[in-house]
Formats: C-alpha cells, sequence, structure tokens
C-alpha cells in the first residue's frame, strides 16, 4: 500500500474543521445537541408562564381571581394553554413565516435549482404576505391593537426562526430579546392582550362575556359569563344603578347554565 493513500488529504483536513459545531463528533456534538434541547424546553417553558401571565392580566381587568383555575383544574388549563400556545405559533409563521424564506429563496434562485422549487417558495412568501394584509385590513381591531397584535407575531415568528435555523449561540440572544419584547408588549399594551384572551374564551363557549343564564339553588341569574371554572362560575352581573357586580356560582349548585354564544355580549 503507497505511503499516499494513508496521508490524510489537506481539503478532508480543512473540510472538517469548518463544520458546524452541531456536527462535530464527540462530546462537543452531543452537547450542542443538549443545548438545543435545554433551549427548546426552556422556551416552552417561557409561553406556559406567558399564557398564565395573560390570565392573570384578565382576571386583574375582570376584578376577581379564580383559585379553583389553578388548584383543581390543572389537566384542563394545561389543554387550553398548550392549544392557545399552538395556535400563536402557528399564526406567527403563517403571517411572518416569509422572514424565513427569504435566505431560502435567495439560495434557490442563485442555484441551479428547478424552476418549480423556485415557484413554490415565492408561493409560500406570498400566503405569507396575504394573511398579514388580512390581519391589517380586514380585522374589527383598531389600528393600535393590530400594531401590538402584529408586533407580538412578529416577535415569535422570528424567535420560532432562530429556534429552527440559527446556530445556539444566536438563539440564546433571541431568546432574550424575545422575553423582553413580550413582556413589555404585555405590561404596555395590556388592554390589547387581554381582548385577545377575550376572543378565545368565547371560542371555546367557557368565558369571555358571553351572556348567560344560571338556574341554581337560590333561583336564576342572568349576565355576562367572565369564565366557567373548574368549580365556578364567573358572572358579571349588572346592579340597579349602573353598578356591576361578580356572581360566583358553585358549579355543584349549577342545575343547567344556559351559555348564549350567538346573543350579543352584555353592555356594561
Amino acid at each position: 500500500m503507497s505511503t499516499s493513500a494513508l496521508q490524510e488529504s489537506p481539503n478532508d483536513e480543512t473540510h472538517q474543521n469548518h463544520q458546524p459545531r452541531h456536527f462535530v463528533p464527540g462530546i462537543y456534538g452531543h452537547l450542542t445537541y443538549l443545548e438545543r434541547i435545554l433551549q427548546i424546553a426552556i422556551s416552552f417553558t417561557f409561553f406556559w408562564l406567558y399564557a398564565i401571565f395573560v390570565f392573570l392580566l384578565y382576571m386583574a381587568k375582570e376584578g376577581f381571581f379564580s383559585y379553583d383555575l389553578f388548584a383543581t383544574g390543572g389537566f384542563g388549563i394545561s389543554v387550553f394553554f398548550i392549544t392557545a400556545e399552538l395556535q400563536v405559533a402557528l399564526i406567527s409563521l403563517s403571517t411572518f413565516g416569509w422572514i424565513g424564506l427569504i435566505k431560502r429563496v435567495h439560495h434557490i434562485a442563485g442555484s441551479s435549482r428547478t424552476l418549480e422549487n423556485k415557484s413554490l417558495a415565492f408561493m409560500l412568501v406570498a400566503i405569507n404576505v396575504a394573511l398579514t394584509s388580512i390581519i391589517v385590513f380586514s380585522s374589527t381591531m383598531e389600528t393600535g391593537e393590530k400594531a401590538l397584535l402584529l408586533a407580538l407575531l412578529f416577535s415569535v415568528a422570528l424567535y420560532l426562526i432562530f429556534l429552527l435555523i440559527a446556530k445556539t449561540r444566536k438563539i440564546w440572544k433571541a431568546m432574550l430579546f424575545l422575553f423582553i419584547t413580550m413582556t413589555s408588549i404585555s405590561l404596555t399594551g395590556s388592554p390589547t392582550i387581554v381582548n385577545l384572551l377575550h376572543l378565545g374564551l368565547k371560542t371555546y363557549g367557557i368565558g369571555g362575556g358571553l351572556k348567560a343564564t344560571a338556574h341554581y339553588q337560590g333561583g336564576t341569574a342572568t349576565g355576562s359569563l367572565i369564565l366557567l371554572g373548574p368549580d365556578n362560575a364567573y358572572l358579571r352581573m349588572e346592579a340597579a344603578d349602573n353598578e356591576s357586580f361578580t356572581l360566583i356560582l358553585p358549579r355543584n349548585s349549577l342545575f343547567r347554565l344556559d351559555i348564549h354564544k350567538n346573543a350579543a355580549p352584555i353592555k356594561r
């Protein structure tokens, strides 16, 4: 066997030295994978806590606190939070996912890929832009609320893109940016964030100001359903002097609860 066959090619050595971190064999490659898993876990935890934070803003605005929601409604609130997080992620990527496609489209346009691949990439960009335009021009929200919602969706989409394609060191910076941005948006624009939760609760028919009639042991009450918790139903009632109060009815005392999803909400 010739000695030249045993020698390592300089090109191979250069190629090994310039491999991305996540392709480096050995302990460093495993640490990078573990770091990415840790980043995903921290991201999921943050979105989970953010959903709880939005619920606290909602309860503060409505002037009540649902102990049973956190004490005995673990599974139900978990399903609601996970569903809400997936919806936010999907809407964010559906409106601003084109940011991550720009680099891909540029790569395809400068390569020898087929016209079909180029057309598919540009079509995805067009769909994202169209969905963003729908939010801007077709929504019934005020201009400030639209801008706040788009800023929130943009922040989430940008972070998810970093989480999917960026290097681990850049993801930490993007994570810090997301935490600061979403917290600032929620504190400065809490009415808009609360309104989004209103919409979510109405969609599932468990609150958000839907008109509801409760038949319970003490009689009948009609008001705005703030929240249908695991143990209690919270109704906003209007007094004769135009003052409002919260009626808390244990669910085990209810004979029937009629929720009118198609009825106009009771004005406060």
